[in-house]
This record gives structure tokens, C-alpha cells and sequence, in this order.
């Protein structure tokens, strides 16, 4: 697993992380609540190179 970015952002006055990764040719997106650490969003998608 390779993280590509991690950052502490605000959406909408709330705290969150937001944080992007690889594993293997699949890049992982998610949105973390920071307070709550409950997941606000995510995707996933298959790189075809």
C-alpha cells in the first residue's frame, strides 16, 4: 500500500481527512470525518496502464 495524500481539510465547517492511496493498480479516495472518524465518502478506481 502506497498513500499519495493525506491532508486535514474543512468541508461545510467540518474537520476532515482527506486521503488517497494505492494498492496494487487500485487508487483508493476517502473522506474521514476527523472528530468521529467515520467515513464521509470514498471511490476506488482500477488504473488500466
Amino acid at each position: 500500500m502506497t498513500f499519495s495524500k493525506v491532508k486535514l481539510d474543512e468541508d461545510d465547517g467540518v474537520a476532515v481527512y482527506e486521503i488517497e492511496f494505492y494498492k496494487g493498480s487500485t487508487e483508493y479516495e476517502y473522506e474521514i470525518n476527523a472528530a468521529t472518524g467515520s467515513i464521509l465518502d470514498y471511490d476506488a478506481e482500477v488504473d488500466d496502464d
